[in-house]
């Protein structure tokens, strides 16, 4: 009776076992890199026109400014699984970060590089793949979040880090991954994090 039960309980999970050597993966990992970020255009400071020593010196009152600011851009972390071959829920982490440097009014000495700005982004969002083949697959995407941003510029001028959240939006209003298990993807976004485009790797298993 047992050798009975345990045949039965193996013809029952062949479908199983059928299914996954079939390829259906369901869990999808991903690294990207993209910009700009939005961030830098709120947060990055351009460099000020040329003035002379002491009309710089004047105007600001003999304090240092930030000369020149540069984004490192935005990188990203996901994690999806697909209930169905069209449709993935997953989360998605992404961090940006600013570099500027500060140059003294009256000496005109500039420093190095240094962190001025910090963003942490997380997300839970929904893919959508309308348009399926062996090798290719087209997707758009909506995620909602939260940002912890890190102003580190206050804690140079005034002595202390200023440390404030909001909400985020991410979509992707059109994406492009070539590939089975492994892939490359490339995608235009638009939202909080990235008003651009950003490419990367994927993994499906």
């Amino acid at each position: 009776m047992k050798r009975f039960l345990t045949v039965v309980f193996i013809i029952a999970l062949l479908p199983a076992f059928s299914q996954a050597e079939s390829g259906r993966k369901r869990h999808e990992v991903a690294f990207s890199y993209g910009g700009p970020s939005l961030r830098a255009f709120t947060c990055s400071i351009d460099p000020l026109p040329s003035f002379s020593h002491n009309s710089i010196g004047n105007f600001l009152d003999d304090s240092d400014f930030i000369s020149r600011s540069r984004n490192i851009g935005v990188f990203s972390l996901s994690y999806h699984y697909y209930p169905k071959d069209w449709l993935a829920v997953g989360a998605i982490f992404g961090m940006t970060a600013d570099y500027s440097t500060v140059m003294d009014a009256n000496t005109l000495v500039e420093s190095k590089f240094m962190s001025f700005f910090e963003s942490y982004d997380l997300y839970v969002d929904v893919k959508f793949v309308y348009f399926r083949k062996t090798w290719i697959r087209l997707y758009s995407q909506v995620a909602i979040g939260g940002s912890v941003m890190c102003d580190n510029a206050s804690r140079y001028f005034s002595g202390k880090d200023a440390v404030y959240g909001e909400f985020a939006v991410q979509t992707v209003p059109f994406g492009i991954a070539v590939g089975k298990s492994l892939s490359g993807f490339f995608q235009l976004e638009l939202g909080t994090s990235v008003i651009g485009a950003s490419a990367g790797i994927s993994y499906r298993f």
